[in-house]
């Protein structure tokens, strides 16, 4: 079963919190366990202390050890408490009737000043504590023990609170968890509802922004980055649509018109034929190209365009795409020339970088007089080749230099010799699947157009 982002973020922390209690309690139990156990060891090497100090006394005032050893006992008043008092050869001068048992052999035999130990006798803990003693009229030692009852009690009531107050505490962070996540993800589940109470393609839609600062602010400014992408997509696509209708229609209208023409009348001569097929030929031709041209782009768009890179020669490549214009520019009275320096060795797709090429020259014949020139330099750098293309034509407006490379944009409609106004588009679109760039360049005393395209040698 899918849980909510609201929930595993509770759980998380829940299991965090308790981990971390847990691990809190365990210390704070043991922590209390070891201050009881040492105010107990402390109390008891104080009592022995005190009764060494009573023995010594007893000493001074004549007695023997026997005495002292009597005497002292009956100053011992430690409810609940144990005493036994043993001299240097470890025979007992003294202890409870009643006593827990025989004092353990390590505590009576012990050479050390203070020496602590827990015993168990008659089913029962003590804490014993064994110190010992020296006077010049003698040496003894002082066993005192403390049942351990009381102090176990203490720790479990200690670890009692812990495992009671640690799943309350873990409840309490998970209801206030809840409370804390359900707040925090609210302007999240208002989006959600707002992106899906959108039922159709609404231009212009925006999701509210969260007003604080946070992550959740950054979604929803990024999400509608995102929307206005689409927006601008969905705008390109239908204005791409509507202008290739348009361009497209043109061609159509004048093969039917010339057909419907062609075939109203009962006769007509070869020539009259001939010339009709002419006319369909030519915009059927256009509209291949047209066609061919928008394929291109859309599998530019699609990320469909492929290149298929090899080595060559550039400076030739610009030699066989001037003689493939050669005619063209003839027929336009259109001077063309090269200047192309050293051979210049270039790895990437030739074939789109031919018609990148040809688009630029037959841009700049389409838009250059008779009596024009038109010209295509190469220049090798370091890391890139650079290519230009400049004529002496009518030029392009400051303000137009870049919306020409715009589909279908043609700053002059009445020129009916000029293309569909893809030729640019496609041009950038190569320049850039190579990893370089096309623009409108200038050179400060510009005449015409001039088109430079930079590729990197590593496309």
């Amino acid at each position: 079963m899918a849980m909510t982002l609201r929930a595993r973020l509770t759980l998380w922390y829940a299991g965090i919190l308790f981990v971390v209690l847990a691990l809190f309690g365990f210390s704070v139990h043991q922590a209390a366990a070891r201050l009881l156990l040492n105010d107990l060891d402390e109390q008891l090497r104080r009592e022995a202390s005190s009764m060494s100090l009573k023995i010594a006394t007893e000493l001074e005032e004549g007695n023997d050890l026997d005495t002292g050893a009597h005497e002292s006992y009956l100053d011992f008043s430690a409810p609940g408490w144990f005493l036994a008092i043993y001299d240097a050869q470890d025979r007992l001068l003294v202890g409870p009737p009643d006593g827990p048992g025989p004092m353990p052999k390590d505590l009576v035999e012990t050479r050390d000043v203070f020496k602590s130990a827990i015993v168990v006798a008659r089913g029962a803990e003590y804490q014993a504590l064994a110190a010992r003693a020296t006077h010049p009229s003698g040496a003894w030692r002082v066993i005192v023990m403390a049942p351990l009852q009381g102090v176990r009690r203490q720790i479990g009531i200690v670890g009692q609170s812990l495992l009671i107050g640690i799943p309350i505490a873990t409840a309490l962070a998970v209801l206030g968890g809840l409370a804390i996540a359900r707040r925090a993800l609210r302007p999240l589940t208002l989006m959600a509802a707002q992106a899906q109470g959108v039922v159709a393609p609404r231009p212009g839609f925006r999701l509210g922004v969260p007003p604080p600062a946070d992550e959740l602010n950054a979604l929803a400014r990024s999400f509608n980055g995102l929307l206005e992408k689409l927006d601008l997509a969905l705008h390109v696509q239908r204005q791409f649509m509507a202008d290739a209708a348009h361009e497209l229609r043109t061609p159509v209208s004048i093969v039917r018109t010339t057909a419907e023409v062609t075939l109203g009348a009962e006769k007509r001569s070869d020539a009259e034929y001939r010339d009709a097929l002419s006319v369909v030929a030519g915009q059927a031709g256009r509209l291949g190209k047209m066609v061919d041209d928008m394929m291109t782009l859309s599998r530019a768009d699609a990320g469909g365009l492929v290149l298929q890179p090899f080595t060559f020669y550039f400076d030739e490549l610009i030699q066989d795409c001037l003689r493939d214009v050669s005619s063209l520019g003839a027929l336009r009275g259109v001077t063309l020339s090269s200047s192309t320096g050293v051979e210049v060795s270039y790895r990437g797709d030739g074939g789109l970088l031919r018609r990148m090429l040809l688009n630029l020259l037959h841009n700049a014949i389409d838009h250059t007089p008779s009596g024009g020139r038109v010209r295509a330099t190469l220049k090798q750098m370091d890391d890139a080749v650079e290519l230009v293309v400049e004529d002496t034509g009518v030029g392009v407006a400051a303000e137009e230099r870049e919306r020409i490379f715009d589909r279908f944009v043609r700053l002059d409609p009445s020129r009916t010799r000029a293309g569909a106004g893809l030729g640019l588009p496609i041009a950038r679109t190569i320049a850039e699947a190579h990893g370089g760039t096309l623009v409108f360049g200038t050179d400060g005393s510009q005449v015409g157009s001039r088109f430079v395209a930079r590729l990197p040698r590593h496309p």
